[in-house]
């Protein structure tokens, strides 16, 4: 991942690729409604906040700060609920016949634009992920690393050319560790309709491993001997930490065929408005109780994707 940079510098590369994150970090920001104060003497801002973190925490609101500055002095949060108010009017500072109603954000900011957008309600606490915000900001890469990915998206399309099959889709697996191309397949649904390109290319690696479930003309490139596990030695999972290149975005099956090969990280070119189970119409690498996720990264060479799946006459999947 790249190192921090300054803002004048983190500029989304025209070629970077877009990650496809879950809802939460693209959301905007929902509001709620609290009970707020101006505070009558500066000096006694200390005792009246230790006042109402004794008999009115925020335990809802823990990422919002108690007190802010406006141009008028200092306004501070009594309460989320209007029934607390009663045995809060007697705390000294409060001005009673000021209390009023104001929204502020729901939720804690994941963010720096929610932040951003929080902070115009009522100043809030943020901690900064810094790998989400180069994943949204398009930094996340080098530029060799964005070099190899385009490397490997081109051999995709190149391979989808070399199959020369209609009603196909083309998938890359690689071990990022070595720098190894493992497999590269196609669809295979004139031989049996579970075959789509990314099962074909599951199966290649599970092959690798001394595995494998089909036995068919697959059109493939042909996997590195290299690569080859000998049956004695201990294996991974399938594709644990391996990388996988698509043409188009997968669909559910084939998403679901992902989770539980455990992959590291997914890259596609097109996206499936229809079908697209990795950011489109759904989101399966981002659900809640599977027992693996991964990240995924789309737009990668999209045009070129496009052409080469007009080529071909992909018309699912």
């Amino acid at each position: 991942m790249s190192p921090e940079r300054g803002d004048s510098d983190r500029k989304r590369p025209r070629l970077a690729p877009v990650a496809v994150l879950a809802d939460c970090f693209e959301a905007g920001v929902e509001q709620a409604t609290v009970f707020v104060s101006p505070i009558t003497d500066r000096k006694l801002i200390s005792g009246v906040i230790q006042r109402l973190t004794n008999e009115s925490p925020l335990q809802k609101f823990p990422h919002l700060k108690r007190v802010r500055r406006t141009e008028s002095g200092m306004e501070i949060i009594l309460c989320t609920d209007k029934d607390d108010l009663a045995k809060l009017t007697s705390i000294e500072g409060i001005d009673v016949d000021r209390i009023r109603e104001h929204k502020v954000a729901l939720n804690a900011p994941l963010t720096r634009t929610q932040y951003q957008e929080s902070s115009l309600l009522w100043p809030t606490h943020f901690h900064e992920n810094k790998e989400i915000e180069s994943s949204l900001d398009g930094t996340f890469f080098e530029v060799q690393e964005l070099q190899r990915i385009h490397e490997l998206m081109r051999a995709t399309i190149i391979h989808s050319n070399d199959a020369d099959k209609e009603d196909s889709n083309a998938v890359t697996i690689v071990n990022p560790a070595t720098d190894t191309v493992l497999a590269m397949a196609s669809s295979c649904r004139d031989e049996h309709p579970a075959l789509h390109a990314t099962l074909v290319a599951l199966d290649l690696v599970a092959r690798l491993q001394g595995g494998g479930a089909w036995q068919t003309g697959i059109p493939t490139r042909a996997v590195e001997e290299e690569a080859q596990v000998p049956f004695d030695e201990e294996v991974p999972y399938i594709c644990t930490g391996y990388d996988v290149y698509m043409l188009r975005e997968p669909c559910a099956m084939c998403a679901m065929a992902l989770v539980h090969s455990r992959i590291r990280r997914a890259f596609y070119g097109v996206a499936d408005p229809i079908h697209g189970s990795l950011g489109s119409r759904y989101k399966i690498h981002c659900l809640g109780g599977l027992n693996h996720s991964f990240k995924v990264w789309k737009s990668i060479m999209p045009r070129e994707c496009r052409r080469a799946l007009n080529r071909i006459n992909l018309v699912s999947y």
